[in-house]
């Protein structure tokens, strides 16, 4: 799936979905006028490749575009969407989004988890001679950092439930023309993923840290778990750029 701008007639009808054969179905190659390639080793989050693609004068037939909501005519006209339903094309990142705040939760439930038990289990410091060494998590600092972290997993959990059963209600809208809670959707997706993917990105390192050095082993497993992580503060919109987006509607 590729997401192109549609020109018809030097007309601009901005970003549209069409499919595109990118390999041989013979041997896998790539088609003429498609370069592919990877981009070299990541932060983390290395068990899915990412790589680029370049199309030069690719040519696919009519029928290859996406035209639920807008449409191209065999004279070559354009169909715009309804007034409606324009920015219908934003429920598939609403979807990801959705998707992106329940995870937060499961994977900041799982670094907590791992520094909880951690905190249960490592003694340090005996209070008076002879007595024994206190776990760390009888430590003021330790315990609210990690009841804090735990009490923001089940948040981001439960938003992220939340946040998916409405999208299930808007699809169900949508299949009857009924487009009015898109705004609101959208603008709550921006604010949520931008907020819960901080939490957790934060979360994680935040969790590392009350595990002392041994939070720095990979073999905790908290190391690896944020540098698969963190990414999400940036793909399906930039942190920042969400933010503002909120703002805005607030405004």
């Amino acid at each position: 799936m590729v997401m192109a701008r549609l020109i018809l007639k030097g007309k601009d009808h901005g970003p549209h979905a069409f499919v595109v054969q990118l390999r041989s179905l013979t041997d896998h190659m790539p088609m003429p006028g498609v370069s592919v390639g990877d981009i070299g080793p990541k932060f983390g989050y290395g068990g899915v490749d990412n790589g680029y693609m370049r199309l030069d004068h690719v040519r696919i037939p009519r029928a290859n575009m996406m035209m639920r909501s807008s449409k191209v005519t065999p004279e070559g006209s354009y169909v715009p969407p309804p007034p409606a339903n324009s920015k219908a094309s934003y429920a598939t990142m609403l979807f990801v989004r959705a998707d992106i705040v329940r995870n937060s939760g499961g994977v900041l439930s799982k670094a907590v988890t791992i520094a909880t038990r951690y905190a249960a289990v490592r003694r340090q410091t005996a209070p008076g001679p002879g007595q024994r060494e206190l776990q760390v998590l009888d430590y003021q600092n330790v315990a609210n950092t990690l009841l804090g972290l735990i009490g923001s997993a089940y948040a981001c959990w439960f938003m992220g439930q939340n946040m998916q059963e409405r999208y299930q209600r808007f699809e169900t809208d949508r299949d009857k023309g009924v487009f009015d809670d898109l705004p609101e959707l959208h603008a709550l997706s921006s604010g949520l993923k931008a907020t819960c993917t901080a939490l957790t990105a934060d979360g994680i390192e935040a969790a590392r840290r009350t595990c002392g050095g041994h939070g720095y082993s990979q073999l905790s497993g908290l190391p690896r778990l944020f540098a698969s992580y963190v990414q999400n503060v940036t793909w399906e919109g930039d942190n920042n750029v969400l933010y503002l987006q909120v703002g805005w509607v607030m405004v």
